[in-house]
């Protein structure tokens, strides 16, 4: 019965220790649990039925883990429960034909220097020259980039 006890401890000690690299990520209570379990069957192995017989649970004990975690690696099942698609979406992305340099605008918001501008009907992310300019003025547009455009205040 005493050995079935330990075999038990090893099992779930095993099954916690691979759930940790398989499925939960980090270093958290589940693996030290899993570690606490098998060195706690191991360690009573020892005690009850002597040095050769806990020497040789610890060997079988060691081989099992790496086995399950090789076998557990290997078999892709893990893939399952791991997110598999991509975002390929962009944000802020300036189309350059609709906006260009010298294109007038109003700002929604205030420049400090970044802020919201309408230009030719498209809400863009605007960055200022370098000055404040306060919500609903007129801005000029000086520069495009990819994610942004750059502006000053219509004189």
């Amino acid at each position: 019965m005493l050995i079935a006890i330990i075999i038990g401890l090893i099992l779930i000690g095993l099954t916690l220790v691979v759930l940790e690299i398989v499925l939960i990520p980090g270093t958290t209570v589940v693996g030290i649990a899993g570690l606490v379990f098998m060195a706690g069957a191991v360690y009573w192995m020892y005690l009850e039925f002597g040095v050769k017989a806990g020497n040789i649970t610890l060997g079988v004990t060691l081989i099992a883990s790496v086995t399950a975690v090789v076998v557990s690696l290997k078999s892709g099942a893990w893939q399952r429960f791991s997110l598999n698609e991509k975002m390929e979406g962009k944000s802020n992305v300036v189309n350059e034909a609709m906006v260009k340099p010298g294109d007038e605008g109003i700002s929604l918001s205030r420049l400090r220097p970044m802020g919201t501008v309408l230009v030719n009907n498209v809400r863009i992310e605007a960055q200022s020259t370098g000055e404040f300019i306060e919500s609903e003025q007129t801005v000029v547009v000086v520069k495009v980039l990819t994610n942004k455009i750059i502006v000053k205040l219509k004189l």
